[in-house]
């Protein structure tokens, strides 16, 4: 309260009475420290925030965001890149906030490379921080840039409609926006083939990912796709598309990782389906790591085409 009155000296009184009476936490640092950058004392809030560090306080997402902007305003670009790694370290670098403070400071540095990057890295993007990239490119003269990212903004905003459509049931308006993007990214892509599959058209899901793999030529399918793919297969009971679909992914080297557990089980699932358990134990004996759902997509392949014994097996192997 005093801090948003302009009575920062009336806040600091209080806190400092707080740190003689009682220990000190994480909300009463993140209230004096919001309070300094409010009215224009990043020094003093640096000074908390030391003071905050040395006492053990761990940092939340709430503090992060306040530490950056005090090190940009003081133009203290070292401090600024400590506080970066510590946001890695904590694993806060994700949360919107913390990461558009980021993307900020290093953009008020000039540090574009740096700007870029951790908004790349980004699983979430609002529009506020778009427009600082777009803004941070054509104030240095970098105008290919500035319309690259313009560019993207326009590519996620129609990704976006195209889920959105999807889930209010407007099939065909979200297949509207897709024909008219005239870019396309591999988040388009998955979007509209999981809209046809969510609304059980099987055929034009796999034709959807036949024009992907010949349309896009700067991206390939990713675990995303084809795990959206295969069940069209099961449905259909296409099995040589299936195995065409299967093919693909050896040849472009997916399914062989230690991460691709997942991505197994769906091609594991879809020659279950297809009655093909041949091609199934294949895949499930070549796994490397097999999570619960490897061994129950086996068994109850094998006794859903009526193979008790080797369902027994396959059960006894697990225990």
């Amino acid at each position: 309260m005093y801090s948003k009155c302009n009575a920062i000296s009336d806040a600091f009184l209080v806190f400092s009475s707080s740190s003689s009476n009682c220990e000190l936490n994480v909300f009463v640092y993140n209230a004096i420290i919001v309070g300094f950058i409010f009215n224009d004392m990043p020094n003093l809030a640096l000074r908390v925030y030391e003071k905050m560090r040395m006492s053990g306080v761990m940092m939340d997402e709430f503090t992060f965001p306040c530490v950056v902007k005090a090190f940009s305003s003081c133009g203290d670009v070292v401090g600024f890149k400590i506080v970066h790694g510590l946001v890695l370290k904590c694993g806060v670098d994700h949360d919107l906030f913390v990461g558009s403070a980021i993307v900020h400071g290093y953009l008020i540095s000039w540090l574009m490379a740096d700007a870029q990057k951790v908004f790349d890295e980004m699983p979430d993007r609002d529009v506020v921080l778009w427009n600082a990239m777009i803004n941070g490119y054509a104030q240095i003269g970098e105008f290919h840039n500035a319309l690259e990212c313009l560019q993207r903004l326009r590519i996620a905003v129609c990704n976006a409609l195209i889920d959105m459509h999807g889930k209010c049931k407007s099939f065909l308006d979200g297949l509207d926006i897709f024909e008219l993007m005239p870019i396309k990214d591999i988040y388009s892509w998955n979007s509209i083939i999981g809209v046809h599959q969510q609304y059980g058209d099987h055929e034009g899901t796999l034709k959807l990912f036949q024009r992907m793999l010949r349309d896009g030529v700067f991206f390939r399918p990713d675990i995303v796709t084809v795990t959206t793919v295969l069940p069209a297969c099961s449905h259909l009971a296409a099995l040589r598309h299936g195995k065409e679909i299967h093919g693909y992914m050896i040849t472009k080297g997916s399914g062989k990782d230690d991460d691709d557990t997942y991505i197994n089980n769906a091609v594991m699932d879809m020659y279950d389906k297809c009655g093909s358990m041949r091609e199934a134990q294949l895949v499930f004996d070549h796994m490397t790591i097999k999570d619960p759902a490897s061994w129950n997509i086996m068994i109850m392949g094998y006794a859903m085409h009526r193979f008790g014994h080797e369902a027994l097996n396959v059960f006894v192997m697990q225990i």
